[in-house]
This record gives C-alpha cells, structure tokens and sequence, in this order.
C-alpha cells in the first residue's frame, strides 16, 4: 500500500462522534487521523462519517490493510468509498499493510471485478509527492 511501513499499534482508542454515533480509532490529533482498516472498514461506517472526517483531519494513517480476499464484501465496498473520498477531498493519507501494493491490488480486482477504479487511485495516491 502507498507508502508502506509500520504504525505502531496500541491498545487505547479514542472515540469519535458523528450524528450521534461513535466510532473507536486509535488516535486523532493535530490534524491527523489514525485508524485501523477494522475501525474504518470493518464496523458499520458510512460515507457521511468519511466525509466528516475528511474535512476534519486532513492527514490520515490507515493501518493493517489486508487483501480483499480475506475482508468480506461490505468492508471491501466502505474501503472502495474511502479511497473515493480521500482522494476527492485531496486528504495526505498513508497507507500501512503486510502487503505490497501489486499484491493488493491483484487481490482486490480478482475479489472485485468494479476495484479498477480503487487500484488507479491508490496507485495516484503512490505517485503523489
């Protein structure tokens, strides 16, 4: 995933609100939010919360991204509609996975035969200064 490297985990999390709903991640602070592709994609999030997010925190870290052949379909659609939103909203967001990027992305549009559009943008986002 562009660019790769380890978050260090922890075990606290800080809860974030939307509408009257809250969401655990693992920090948010000057501008950056930290969160986990379980926290982001594996709970019930929707794009309004994305958006939200992304006028708040213009620098995001997304961590432990896995092949989508390991995530079910719903977090593979909500990661599909995140990437969406990061890049329209222009938001620096590094991506941290076990996995390389033509890896992910060979996983993800075998998964899903409508992920091109998500492997081109991430590959913009790696191409980005």
């Amino acid at each position: 995933m562009p660019p790769s490297g380890r978050v260090s985990e922890t075990t606290q999390t800080v809860g974030l609100t939307v509408r009257g709903r809250r969401f655990e991640v693992h920090s948010e602070r000057d501008g950056c939010l930290q969160a986990s592709f379980a926290h982001l994609c594996d709970a019930p999030v929707s794009t309004i919360e994305y958006l939200t997010w992304a006028r708040m925190y213009p620098r995001w870290t997304i961590t432990d991204v896995p092949t989508f052949d390991v995530a079910d379909e719903e977090a593979q659609q909500r990661f599909i509609n995140l990437v969406d939103i990061l890049v329209d909203e222009d938001i620096a967001v590094t991506f941290t996975s076990p996995h390389s990027l033509p890896d992910f992305c060979a996983a993800a549009t075998a998964s899903r035969p409508d992920a091109f559009r998500m492997t081109s943008r991430l590959r913009l986002i790696r191409s980005t200064p």
